[in-house]
């Protein structure tokens, strides 16, 4: 068994993140280095500390996804190696729900394998698609999981329309009224009431 090698069959080609403020950046992974002296079966935090993620960082600036090389320690404590907590995306004109589909794998990054409800593919042809399962934000999006769609105001949840929403009222279904206070956790809708549908 090799450290290093562990390492790069959990990551090389999959997308982690750093974390900077409210941001996560995705980062595509191009390959694990270990330039210490250890030995290969050296499982040591010391060990570990010195294997750096070789890869292409993708910011947002002014709109547009900038890529950037980047050399950082996979214990970085602002590293995030776990899949984002998908939800709704926009692609396009089209918002779409998605999710982490449970496989069985060495990959322990985000992987298009890994993914239901669109193909991230590999590398960086999707790079402002991975920003956004990273850092989504869009017009109707409460949170990760609740989505009011601009044109009908038709409640989205998980994949699912719950209700809508009327002026300053959320109008839900019975069952699904205990969803109403996310979104009262959302600024946008502090000040709406809740009514059965």
């Amino acid at each position: 068994m090799s450290l290093v090698r562990d390492y790069q069959n959990y990551y090389c080609n999959t997308w982690v993140a750093l974390r900077e403020g409210e941001t996560l950046v995705p980062i595509f992974v191009e390959n694990i280095d270990d330039s210490s002296d250890y030995s290969p079966d050296d499982y040591s935090e010391e060990h570990r500390r010195l294997l750096l993620i070789n890869g292409r960082r993708y910011d947002m600036n002014g709109g547009r996804i900038r890529a950037t090389r980047i050399r950082v320690s996979v214990l970085d404590e602002n590293l995030v190696l776990e899949s984002p907590d998908l939800g709704y995306v926009c692609i396009g004109r089209d918002v779409r729900w998605s999710m982490i589909r449970p496989v069985r794998q060495r990959l322990k990054g985000m992987a298009s394998n890994k993914i239901q409800g669109t193909n991230i593919g590999r590398g960086s042809d999707n790079a402002k698609l991975i920003y956004d399962l990273f850092n989504p934000s869009f017009e109707g999006l409460v949170n990760r999981y609740l989505f009011v769609c601009p044109l009908d105001n038709n409640i989205h949840y998980k994949g699912v329309i719950i209700g809508r929403v009327d002026g300053t009222v959320v109008r839900l279904y019975q069952r699904f009224m205990y969803v109403f206070p996310q979104f009262t956790a959302n600024p946008n809708y502090a000040l709406f009431t809740a009514e059965v549908l």
